[in-house]
């Protein structure tokens, strides 16, 4: 079985769970948070059979001023950049390691899970992907779309 096989059924066993927001900033509620956001899953590197890479799913769909996780998982055996600049800009930040050393990028080693908590506070439509030199031309992009 393909490694992305089994990704892919561990992204289906991932619950969905709303949460209210309140005005409270994200770093007073940082506890709360990891207990009930929006958990979302997003796969890098992916090898498909035509040798591209991709970014799974595609396109993420958020809704502004709730809390939400976002898990990311790099499959493949070489280091992942993502980028969202732009996203980036318009959300409250609620933990590391989001953006430690490049605005609006989050490292991802190979074979690592990075975990993002966030709030996104501006609807729109966001790009995102892999920053790494030639990444995004082989397939690694995407959209964020926050209503």
């Amino acid at each position: 079985m393909r490694l992305w096989t089994i990704a892919l059924a561990f992204i289906a066993s991932l619950a969905i769970v709303p949460v209210a927001a309140d005005s409270a900033g994200p770093r007073e509620h940082h506890g709360a948070w990891q207990q009930a956001p929006v958990v979302l899953s997003l796969l890098l590197g992916l090898d498909t059979e035509a040798g591209d890479l991709e970014i799974v799913p595609g396109t993420l769909t958020l809704q502004a001023g709730k809390p939400h996780k976002l898990v990311i998982i790099n499959l493949s055996e070489v280091a992942h950049v993502l980028a969202l600049p732009e996203f980036s800009a318009t959300v409250a930040h609620s933990s590391a390691p989001a953006f430690p050393y490049k605005p609006g990028t989050i490292d991802v080693a190979a074979g690592e899970t990075v975990e993002w908590y966030f709030v996104p506070t501006k609807a729109g439509h966001y790009k995102m992907g892999c920053a790494i030199r030639a990444h995004a031309e082989a397939g690694m992009h995407g959209e964020i779309v926050v209503n």
